[in-house]
């Protein structure tokens, strides 16, 4: 999968569990994300309210592991509550602040 078919599965995967799980009244934009390995993380924003969404793929179908309205720009956190590798975190928290300062 390229990482442009990687980044639109997580964009679908992130409006879908917005608009049925997290019952947004209209979908979220999803820019940018960063993908490092089976794990994604990206920023999010829906009218006023806005946030992070981390991701995991499994058996080829991206899955939120959280949506939230605060900063999830910490990879020991990442590791510690989510279980993600250090190294995968650090990556994608790396990755993640720097394209939001380009974006």
């Amino acid at each position: 999968m390229s990482a442009v078919d990687a980044s639109q599965a997580v964009r679908a995967a992130v409006i879908s569990y917005a608009e049925t799980q997290a019952h947004f009244d209209i979908a979220p934009l999803v820019e940018p994300i960063e993908i490092r390995g089976p794990y994604a993380l990206a920023d999010w924003t829906a009218g006023h309210k806005s946030g992070e969404v981390l991701l995991v793929r499994a058996n080829g179908t991206w899955t939120v592991i959280v949506l939230q309205n605060s900063s999830l720009l910490d990879a020991n956190y990442l590791h510690l509550r989510y279980h993600v590798p250090r190294d995968d975190a650090a990556a994608l928290v790396k990755a993640l602040s720097a394209a939001e300062k380009a974006y």
